[in-house]
Parts: structure tokens; C-alpha cells; sequence
């Protein structure tokens, strides 16, 4: 369907852009129609100067880190990583899946969590079992996904001690590498197999 080629609702704007930016050209031709070269000259650099003045970018920049946390020096690209938190962060509202493709430049291992304006069947799911990780069903279906490592950013959480703590009571995660970065634990994992 038209809708489902678009990937994204929103997306569809630019059709009505395109629309207006036609039904525009109609109007500026209709307003300089009959009119002397100099008034049209002088009616068409006043309407591109307004439309200039209008479109100008307001884009509010955000800093970036310019450096990703240092586990990733141990990640191969042959490496699946399951990030955490994964989508929302439970504790801040934010979505930490674009940070964590951010840092793939880096490390350019695939991802089984990511952001676009599209998730693939059964990605929601993935997103709700994950709230309640570590746990047997969890670490299953990581496995089933492909995981081969896990990383836990504890800048994004809160309450990363209690999640550090379940952590280490289960036995199909073993420490990787840890480090400290924005002040708080970064941890990655290998999923070991079954």
C-alpha cells in the first residue's frame, strides 16, 4: 500500500509540500499576469526574499560525546550486541537506541536494537521482554536474535546497581570489559552459549 511504501506517516508531508509549492507557482504567476518587467521583477525578489527570510534555519544542535565509552575497544564486527536500556530508558524518558547506533561508528558491530521510523514484525515485543532482563526468558530470546554480547550503559539508568546485581547472579552472562565514561559503569558481556 501507499502508506506502508512511505514507512512512515509523517513521511508523507513532502506530498503536500510538492502540492504547495505548485499551487504557489500558480499565485506568483497570476500576481505578476499583466504587469510591467520591473513591478514583476520587484513583487518576485520581495516574495523570494520573504520566503528566504521565512525558511531560514532555526535547527537547535545538540553536543554529541566525541568519543564512545571504551568497551567498545573490545568489540569485534563479527559481534551481534544487544545494548541496554534498550528503546526508552526506563528511568529518563530518552531514547537511548540513537546513542547506541552512534557509537557503532566506532565499533561497527550489527545491533539487534536500533531507531528508525520503521520496526520489524515482533521488534515491540523484543522492546517490552527486555524491561524485565536479565532473566531466562530474556537471555532466549537474545540468543534466538543472535546476541553473541550485551552492553549496559548505566548513564542512561537511574537504578543501575539493582540491574548490575541481577546481572551477576546470572550465570549466561560473563564480564567482558568495564569501564567508566560520563561518570558511570559501562559493562559489556559475552553471551555465552547454551
Amino acid at each position: 500500500s501507499f502508506m506502508r511504501g512511505m514507512r512512515a506517516p509523517a513521511r508523507s508531508g513532502f506530498l503536500v509540500g510538492l502540492a504547495l509549492a505548485v499551487l504557489a507557482g500558480f499565485g506568483m504567476r497570476r500576481l505578476i499576469a499583466g504587469r510591467s518587467r520591473a513591478v514583476s521583477m520587484a513583487v518576485l525578489a520581495a516574495i523570494t526574499l520573504a520566503i528566504g527570510v521565512d525558511l531560514r534555519p532555526t535547527i537547535e544542535l545538540q553536543a554529541v560525546w566525541p568519543t564512545p565509552p571504551a568497551i567498545y575497544q573490545s568489540v569485534k564486527r563479527t559481534s551481534v550486541l544487544a545494548e541496554f536500556p534498550m528503546g526508552l530508558s526506563p528511568d529518563t524518558s530518552f531514547m537511548t537506541d540513537t546513542p547506541h547506533m552512534y557509537f557503532s561508528i566506532w565499533h561497527g558491530a550489527q545491533l539487534i536494537n536500533g531507531y528508525s521510523g520503521y520496526g520489524p514484525p515482533g521488534y515491540g515485543e523484543v522492546l517490552d521482554a527486555m524491561k524485565s532482563s536479565p532473566g531466562a526468558s530474556t537471555i532466549a530470546l537474545l540468543r534466538q536474535r543472535g546476541a553473541t554480547h550485551v552492553t549496559v550503559n548505566c548513564f542512561f539508568y537511574d537504578h543501575c546497581r539493582r540491574l548490575l546485581a541481577r546481572i551477576r547472579r546470572t550465570r549466561d552472562l560473563r564480564l567482558v570489559a568495564e569501564t567508566v565514561w560520563q561518570d558511570r559503569p559501562v559493562l559489556l558481556y559475552d553471551l555465552r552459549p547454551k
